[in-house]
C-alpha cells in the first residue's frame, strides 16, 4: 500500500490551474452503462458493479467515481484507492464527487497519507471550498487522528 501512495497523484495538467467546467455530451452508451454501474453499486452488488466497469470500453469521471464509492462501501477501501490513482494516471480529470469518493475510502482505510494527498488535488483542482469535500476532510483527518487538522477544517 505504501507503494500505491507514493505515486497517487501526479501534478494536473494546468500548473495548479482548476480546469474548465465545460459541458460535454457523452455517448449513449456510455450515459447507459454509468447509469447501470450506479444502480448495481447503490445496490451493494459490488462484483457486478466491477465485472460492468472492466467491460466498459470508455470510462468517464462518473463510471470512475461509481467504482470508487462501490468498493468503499462494499468494504474495500484499498481497492477503492488503487482505483481512484488508476483513473488519474489514466488522464481522467477527477470532479467533485470523485474527490469525495476518493476522502471517503481514504477515511475508511485510515490511510492519512493518501488522504492529504486528495485533499491537495482537490485544492489544486479547486475543490477545497466544496462543503462537501470540507465534511470529507474533517471525516478523514478525525478518524485518522489528527484532529488538529480536522478542527483547521472547520474554521
Amino acid at each position: 500500500m505504501a507503494a500505491l501512495h507514493a505515486n497517487l497523484l501526479p501534478a494536473p495538467p494546468g500548473h495548479g490551474h482548476p480546469p474548465r467546467r465545460h459541458l460535454r455530451r457523452e455517448p449513449p452508451e456510455v450515459v447507459r452503462d454509468c447509469k447501470r454501474l450506479d444502480g448495481l453499486m447503490k445496490s451493494g452488488r459490488v462484483s457486478d458493479t466491477l465485472d460492468l466497469f472492466d467491460w466498459m470500453p470508455r470510462k468517464n469521471v462518473v463510471a470512475w467515481t461509481s467504482a470508487v464509492s462501490g468498493l468503499t462501501r462494499g468494504g474495500r477501501p484499498d481497492a477503492a484507492l488503487a482505483t481512484f490513482a488508476d483513473m488519474v494516471a489514466s488522464g481522467v480529470a477527477p470532479n467533485d464527487f470523485a474527490c469525495n469518493a476518493a476522502l471517503a475510502a481514504c477515511a475508511a482505510a485510515g490511510a492519512l497519507r493518501a488522504g492529504e494527498q486528495v485533499h491537495s488535488l482537490a485544492v489544486r483542482y479547486g475543490f477545497a471550498g466544496d462543503a462537501w469535500v470540507g465534511s470529507c476532510l474533517v471525516e478523514l483527518y478525525s478518524r485518522c487522528g489528527a484532529l488538529r487538522t480536522a478542527e483547521v477544517m472547520l474554521d
